[in-house]
């Protein structure tokens, strides 16, 4: 006989055929046995019980394009018996095996007898069978059992589905569809364990309870204010994921039986319903005005609960993820009965709770209510969590719920998960006395105990510490000459060389901060930076193009190369730790950058922190790779210098080859960005140099985020170097380094943390006016010596940012902007933004700048700006409302002039509304699907006639930037192409033509075009070496 089969059947029926082989949907159910039972007379029950309900005959299948029931003949079940030493879990394991919806053996049974007690296993698949059908079925095979006629039920299953599939639910439909008609929220937890690109069914359980008193405590709570204990529970929940997630739009999913039909009260079969039930959480609210709220939530929600989920889910328009749960990810049940002692007969069958080895959602809360009061049963997914991040979940919601019983007028903002003594605050201390210290007194001390040692180098020139010291404050006493005082900023440009340096201490010998600029930026941004700092002087140093200096204005210029070596130097600067040292802009949310005004004492604090970290001793190299108008700088030249170490300077050249920087590394304290080293990673791989990549003395990984593909394969590959690698987080207004993690410490398959605070700092991490215990999400907040003094000439952002120590009043705390937590081993996670500032490529920029520029471009209306990945490597992405057809090489040009190259998007999509998420704010992951550079076509859609050069040269800039077309002239650059991109490319031109190409040479020559030229000369070039070369061997051979 056939049937079609319900809604939640087909739901079923496709997740099993999407899954195969799977024990997702399987309900495995153990009674325990308090005496001898007879196999044979429950097979024959068993068996009797098969031919009275069809369901328990029923096959599934498609037929014509149709989701089907099959009801068969009875079929003879099989009653396995065991005796084995091994615990009932050990047999429960065994016991549970996949079901093969096409044959209609859809239940088993096992009788097991362990070392001492004996066990009735039970496995239905949860297609033919639910909670509602465990009662009827054990109440009639007792009966059947003990002999007794029990009569084939007149209405089965196949007669619900019929009723069920001809019913119209517009009644129903209308306000389930409202209640998500702004959009589906995705539940975003931070779990321990990234998410797959499928979903996972692998399971475990965490159990706790309150006993009987507090159980009580809940239910009078309840009635007082008249609220259900479902609706109290779901509250306690919300609140807990809020918590951790930061989201105000939640949606958890919650059964209900389904049973609405008097006639299907006792009907065995699959009749469970899910509600999907969504609530905003944004505004004020007080305990109990949220209670109420989900309370009245609920009681809607359940007065349609006829409206099939199935339904619901056909009628949405979302984007599905393989690795979720549609509409939600964790699910909310209570069961308001005591666990039922069935019996066969005499027989007693005690229910025992089996550890559950499946989790069908991220996260199942089910709660109990028996006699001895409420129990807990936290189902998690193991790919996702720990078994203590849902311990710590389970003791917060206990905790919780006893805050909501007590504190029902306080805002929900203010309500605790844990005891405040459990939470985690950890600060390190310096004395006073170092505090004050200025970086020239401790240079003066290094110069003065090594003043013959080598502090710079730079390429094959050198310069004594004794020698450094002297032009520096030949600088200085120049400087202060010209009119500089103490506390003056100085602008400053220079190359890399030794001027750099001899310019920074110049500087700061003079009593003034500096300010580092970039000659490669645009003179309009140059000017702003000198205009807002109010520079009255610019020193120069070495500097390959000048021309940008003839654009800026400014009273006083002084050329190192043009000072007088040999003038008196009168007053050398006596200061203190407080002073200021150096200003260095960072992208700012006005459409200008910021400038951050910084410490002698942070970074006093920074070389000695770097010093203790990584056991820097007199002598060593230190690399000096980043550009000064970076803070990473300022880590590396302070630390080598505060140190007595030798600072080796980098030249541009040396910066983008990887073969001589990994040259340059050897023996050598490196800092580098997380995406540069991997790259170099996989450059020493290929060319079989891995020893000469990791021959460094210590690492120094900032600026990003660590990925655990990179942590992974060096713990598989380098192990024995993971002790001398670090990963740092720090923000410029924090003096460089805030925190540190060892790679000693790495468990292969985690994230890497950013680590705990380094000295001289503390770190809080604050969820509204909270301090978080381990696990929760908040704000990373920084104290310490490092603080900057905040921004120059913007007071406000500066109290908004840095604010006022919430336990030390005399102090204050500099909130990041950043999301982190601790984990169990007091390391600090970091896990993104708050705001749309992040780092991009080891830059700290600020999207709303880049916004600001474009929105001043003519004929655009509003803009976008996303950070995308879709093509394997990072780029920006700019989404531009706008009537007119912009041209992308208009809009760079005009941006060009403000912003530098790394704040310049590859990519623009005009379009006429944003998609906007459920609070009706732009949704950025939306705008991100709509398009990227690996679905954007070239102006040139059909290939000329190539070369094969070109072809080659084309199909590596396509490999490389990971995208489907590009023609002859698209630059490398629009394209997400860097710097890092640009050794991809030279190694595989290597592979293909035998031929070394320079980083530089891709990034001045940016297309296919001009690459393939240089190839095609360079290759004209090798010939007639070739043919030179024969023939002096023609001519020798002669001679001879």
């Amino acid at each position: 006989m056939k049937c079609l089969m319900s809604e939640v059947q087909k739901r079923l029926f496709v997740l099993d055929q999407a899954q195969g082989e799977n024990i997702s949907y399987n309900i495995p159910m153990a009674f325990k046995v308090d005496q001898a039972i007879s196999i044979e007379k429950l097979k024959i029950a068993l068996n009797k019980m098969i031919m009275n309900h069809e369901i328990l005959r029923t096959s599934f299948t498609m037929i014509d394009g149709e989701y089907c029931q099959l009801i068969g003949e009875p079929w003879d079940i099989k009653i396995e018996q065991k005796k084995k030493q091994q615990t009932l879990q050990e047999a429960m394991y065994s016991f549970i095996y996949p079901f093969d919806l096409a044959k209609p053996e859809l239940f088993r049974v096992q009788f097991f007898e362990g070392r001492e007690e004996q066990f009735l296993l039970f496995d239905f698949h949860h297609i033919i069978f639910d909670g509602g059908s465990i009662a009827p079925f054990f109440e009639e095979l007792s009966q059947m059992y003990q002999g007794a006629s029990v009569d084939k039920p007149k209405i089965q299953y196949r007669h619900y589905t019929i009723w069920k599939n001809s019913l119209t639910e517009e009644r129903h439909e209308g306000y389930w569809l409202e209640k998500f008609s702004s959009g589906v929220p995705i539940l975003e937890l931070y779990t321990d364990f990234s998410r797959g690109q499928t979903k996972t069914y692998k399971g475990d359980e965490v159990i706790n309870r309150i006993d009987e008193e507090q159980s009580k405590r809940i239910k009078l709570f309840c009635r007082k204010n008249r609220i259900s204990e479902y609706s109290f529970f779901l509250a306690a929940l919300y609140i807990l994921l809020q918590r951790h997630s930061l989201q105000n739009d939640l949606v958890i999913g919650t059964p209900t039986s389904g049973r609405s039909h008097p006639e299907t009260g006792n009907m065995l079969g699959m009749f469970v319903n899910t509600l999907a039930l969504k609530v905003n959480m944004e505004g004020t609210w007080t305990v109990k005005h949220f209670l109420n709220h989900v309370n009245k939530l609920c009681l809607e929600s359940f007065s349609h609960q006829e409206y099939p989920f199935e339904q619901l889910l056909s009628n949405l328009s979302f984007n599905t993820d393989s690795s979720r749960n549609p509409l939600f990810d964790v699910m909310l049940v209570l069961q308001n009965n005591d666990k039922t002692t069935f019996t066969l007969g005499e027989v007693n069958l005690i229910p025992v709770n089996v550890k559950n080895q499946v989790s069908k959602f991220d996260l199942t809360l089910s709660i109990e209510d028996l006699d001895s009061g409420f129990e807990f049963f936290w189902e998690y997914n193991v790919s996702l969590f720990k078994e203590s991040t849902v311990q710590r979940y389970s003791q917060q919601y206990l905790f919780l719920l006893n805050e909501l019983l007590t504190e029902a007028e306080k805002e929900l903002t203010q309500v605790a998960l844990a005891q405040s003594e459990t939470r985690i605050s950890h600060t390190e201390n310096r004395e006073l006395k170092q505090l004050q210290q200025t970086i020239i007194e401790k240079f003066t001390f290094i110069v003065q105990k090594y003043p013959e040692d080598i502090a710079l180098r730079f390429g094959s020139e050198q310069m004594t510490y004794l020698e450094l010291d002297k032009r520096s404050s030949v600088v200085g006493e120049h400087l202060r000459k010209s009119g500089v005082k103490k506390e003056d900023i100085v602008g400053f440009m220079t190359d890399k060389s030794f001027e750099m340096i001899i310019g920074i201490l110049g500087i700061l010998k003079s009593g003034a901060a500096y300010l580092p600029l970039d000659s490669g930026h645009s003179p309009s941004r140059l000017e702003y930076m000198l205009t807002d700092s109010s520079v009255k002087t610019l020193l120069v140093g070495s500097l390959a193009d000048s021309e940008v200096l003839q654009r800026l204005k400014c009273e006083n210029v002084l050329y190192i190369n043009q000072l007088e070596k040999n003038c008196e130097v009168k007053n050398e600067y006596q200061g203190q730790g407080s002073d200021l040292a150096y200003i260095i802009y960072t992208s700012g949310t006005t459409g200008h950058p910021k400038g951050v005004l910084v410490e002698h004492q942070g970074v006093v604090n920074l070389a000695e922190m770097q010093s203790v970290l990584g056991d820097y001793q007199p002598g060593d190299q230190v690399m000096q790779y980043f550009n000064y108008i970076f803070d990473g700088s300022v880590s590396e030249i302070f630390s080598a210098l505060l140190n007595g170490c030798t600072l080796k300077i980098l030249s541009e050249e040396v910066r983008l080859a990887p073969k001589q920087l990994i040259s340059e590394m050897k023996d050598t304290h490196c800092q580098l960005v997380p995406s540069l080293f991997s790259v170099l990673f996989d450059y020493s791989s290929k060319n079989c140099c891995l020893d000469d990549l990791f021959a460094f003395k210590k690492l120094y990984l900032a600026g990003e985020t660590f990925p655990v593909e990179l942590a992974e394969k060096t713990y598989d590959l380098k192990r024995e170097k993971l002790k001398d690698v670090f990963n740092l987080y720090g923000p410029t207004e924090n003096t460089v380094c805030a925190t540190a993690y060892s790679l000693a410490e790495y468990v292969k398959g985690q994230k890497v943390p950013i680590g705990r605070p380094v000295a001289g700092n503390q770190v809080i991490i604050m969820q509204q006016d909270q301090e978080c215990g381990i696990g929760l999400v908040g704000e990373i907040c920084l104290s310490g010596v490092g603080l900057a003094r905040g921004y120059l000439n913007q007071q406000k952002l500066t109290n908004d940012t840095f604010i006022k120590h919430p336990f030390r009043l005399e102090e204050r705390i500099y909130r990041t902007g950043d999301f982190g937590r601790w984990n169990e081993d007091g390391q600090i996670e970091y896990l993104g933004r708050i705001d749309d500032q992040m780092k991009f490529r080891g830059f700290r920029i600020e999207c709303r700048e880049i916004e600001d520029r474009i929105r001043k471009i003519t004929q655009v209306k509003d803009v976008v700006v996303t950070v995308n990945i879709d093509t394997g490597n990072e780029y920006l992405a700019a989404y531009i409302l706008s009537d007119a057809q912009l041209k992308q090489n208009e809009i760079v040009e005009q941006l060009s002039e403000y912003l530098p190259d790394y704040m310049i998007p590859s990519f623009y999509l005009c379009l006429e509304e944003f998609p906007t998420n459920s609070s009706g704010k732009v949704d950025r992951k939306l705008l991100q699907q709509l398009g990227g550079l690996s679905t954007s076509l070239t102006d040139e859609d059909i290939d000329v006639q190539l070369t094969e050069t070109q072809k080659t040269i084309k199909e590596i800039f396509e490999r490389t930037l990971n995208i489907e077309k590009i023609s002859l002239n698209d630059s490398f650059f629009s394209f997400g192409g860097n710097s890092l991109k640009a050794i991809e490319v030279i190694n595989l031109i290597e592979d293909f033509f035998s031929i070394q190409l320079a980083i530089q040479d891709v990034l001045t020559l940016k297309t296919v075009e001009n690459v393939s030229r240089k190839i095609e000369e360079l290759k004209e070039k090798n010939d007639n070496d070739n043919c030179f070369a024969e023939d002096m061997m023609i001519f020798e051979a002669e001679e001879l």
